[in-house]
């Protein structure tokens, strides 16, 4: 029976020691790697978020900017084609033969003296 006590007691000293030890060599410098890491990855999280509402921002502006565009083109067609038709009307209209001017159909009449 002692040795069974003795047995008992040899267990139950090591592992209060393994309890009471503190910590292995490089736990406490692990520990603090693991902590900067943390850290140093929620304030990325915190940069993606930023950087994701910001892609978010320049998405909705490049739909307006796109809208814009298109708009401005079919304005530009347009005006394109209006001026096409004011040229060929203005070409039209030098081509065709120049009307007697009132001045070359009413000659001023010469006072004799």
């Amino acid at each position: 029976m002692k040795t069974t006590i003795r047995w008992v007691v040899m267990g139950a000293a090591v592992m209060g020691m393994g309890i009471a030890m503190p910590s292995c060599p490089g736990q406490q410098a692990l520990q603090q790697q693991v902590e900067a890491l943390q850290t140093s990855n929620a304030e990325l999280n915190t940069k993606v978020q930023a950087l994701e509402s910001g892609v978010k921002n320049l998405n909705g502006s490049l739909i307006e900017i796109t809208k814009i565009l298109q708009q401005t083109g079919i304005n530009i067609d347009t005006q394109s084609k209006l001026i096409q038709n004011l040229t060929s009307d203005m070409a039209a209209l030098r081509s065709a033969k120049p009307a007697k001017s009132a001045a070359k159909a009413h000659p001023l009449k010469k006072r004799s003296r």
